[in-house]
């Protein structure tokens, strides 16, 4: 059995940078409260802003889809990904915590917050994008062993149905949520969902005669709607949702606009061809740091700290100064991040490296019987 990695497109992995970049921008906007607190044309700017990089999110699980669908299972891949979650959850709080304590004196450090938390980061509700996608990896090799028995119609047919239930309902029937169990989109479900689409693609390809334009039109045709959806609730609250900030409810993952402009998104970029080797290089190494981007800057004790006693976000409200956080803010968190990768890289090193190790996982990858199918 052969353990090399398939070459990365480029492509796909510019996709993957810029989805980065904008759920930075999003977490700005939204975590920051520059879009909340922001009134008038600003709020409607915030908003619009949003609602073109909403799609972002799902576009990062269907890249991880894409690459899933017909690649073999690497238990190594699920320890690497691991080792790097953790390191960031717990090494973050002890550096935070020590850091809090040798300026003012102040123990910040908590055993109920460790073992409700820290220890067990992956099970936490803060943390449900980084449990779903390990899900994802988990449960890849049966959902390929079921895609791959079924005929192009049988798949396409799972994906009408599971898009009707777990998108079109919810988003017409506004109560759905609980009974068709997708939590608006934040949930192994609708990753489920995504991955079948994706899945999709890599399988049979995307149909020559969708033009690129098309595909375009259809992006932004959805994300204006989802714009103008969120300022109308906005504008006249309580008239859709009933509920204060309603406007969320249309920012939801599996809302079916978002969905769409997911989908179209992905496609374009799966038709951009980066004609430069070296260009390619770059875009791939820069993609390879997109997971630590996401762990560093969304970490509870940094999230604070970085949205309201670095950046100051409050600076940004109701002022042209949010565009120009929109193109600076972003990029430059994910240098930053980029650079603590690679201390990290630097000293996990001998355990990324380790020869034995990665003999027995490929060992086990062997005996799991996964890639006799997958």
């Amino acid at each position: 059995m052969s353990n090399r990695k398939a070459p990365r497109q480029a492509n796909i992995e510019l996709l993957r940078v810029i989805s980065m970049l904008a759920v930075i921008a999003m977490h700005f906007l939204g975590v920051g409260g520059v879009m909340t607190s922001s009134t008038g044309v600003w709020f409607v700017v915030a908003s619009t802003f949003y609602s073109f990089a909403i799609a972002a999110t799902s576009c990062y699980v269907l890249i991880g889809g894409y690459f899933l669908a017909t690649s073999k299972f690497r238990t190594g891949r699920i320890f690497r990904l691991l080792l790097e979650f953790f390191t960031y959850t717990f090494g973050i709080y002890l550096l935070f915590g020590l850091a809090v304590f040798l300026k003012n004196g102040d123990n910040i450090f908590s055993l109920h917050e460790f073992l409700t938390f820290y220890l067990f980061p992956i099970v936490h509700e803060e943390n449900w994008f980084v449990t779903c996608y390990i899900l994802m990896l988990l449960l890849a090799p049966f959902y390929n062993i079921l895609l791959q028995n079924l005929t192009k119609k049988q798949h396409l047919l799972l994906i009408v149905l599971t898009v009707f239930l777990f998108s079109v309902i919810p988003t017409v029937i506004w109560h759905a949520a609980g009974q068709f169990l997708q939590s608006g989109g934040y949930s192994f479900v609708w990753f489920s969902v995504l991955y079948f689409v994706a899945a999709y693609f890599r399988l049979y390809g995307v149909p020559e005669h969708l033009k690129s334009w098309v595909i375009g039109l259809v992006y932004f045709s959805a994300s204006v709607v989802t714009a103008a959806l969120v300022n109308h609730e906005f504008l006249y609250p309580s008239v859709l949702t009933d509920e204060k900030n309603g406007f969320y409810y249309f920012f939801n993952y599996n809302f079916l606009t978002v969905f769409i402009a997911s989908v179209a998104m992905f496609l374009l970029f799966h038709r951009v061809t980066i004609r430069s080797a070296k260009t390619g290089r770059l875009i791939n190494r820069i993609a390879s740091y997109s997971f630590a981007v996401f762990l560093i800057h969304t970490h509870p004790s940094i999230t604070g700290a970085l949205w309201k006693g670095i950046v100051h976000t409050e600076r940004y409200v109701d002022s042209p100064l949010m565009l120009v956080g929109l193109l600076v803010i972003p990029p430059a968190i994910y240098a930053l991040c980029i650079v603590v990768e690679q201390l990290r890289l630097g000293v996990s090193k001998p355990v990324l490296n380790s020869e034995r190790l990665n003999a027995k996982f490929a060992e086990w990858d062997e005996d799991s019987g996964f890639n006799e199918v997958a």
